[in-house]
């Protein structure tokens, strides 16, 4: 028996699941990166940590922040015959070539069109 399965034996049900999160981790950056080679590895594993400590202090903040909002519902999706608001964004094709743009571009493009071609008379 080597040395890990030695000290996994000793571990309780939930230190095992512990590790073996952390076991999971290690495979998943073992398939995006390769195995590890600390040896030949130049980054600054102390720089490192603290940079995902950091962003783990950001992303527990946001998810605080966040669970104090109120729940957002999705808009329903309008019908046909509804006519669009202010404020819709709005899909038309575009002035000049037929390609999908939104409403205020093209009326953009038409107004500066229209700016244009009445400079030209």
């Amino acid at each position: 028996m080597n040395e890990l399965e030695a000290v996994v034996r000793e571990l309780g049900p939930e230190e095992r699941r512990v590790l073996l999160v952390l076991a999971r981790r290690l495979l998943a950056g073992q398939h995006a990166y390769g195995r590890l080679d600390v040896a030949r590895d130049g980054r600054d594993w102390r720089r490192e940590r603290a940079d995902e400590l950091a962003d783990a202090l950001v992303y527990g903040a946001i998810a605080e922040v966040a669970a104090t909002l109120p729940a957002v519902s999705t808009p329903a999706a309008p019908s046909d015959d509804d006519e669009p608001s202010r404020g819709d964004v709005v899909i038309v094709e575009n002035a000049h070539d037929d390609t999908p743009c939104l409403e205020s571009e093209r009326l953009a493009h038409l107004g500066a069109d229209r700016v244009a071609s009445e400079g030209e008379g």
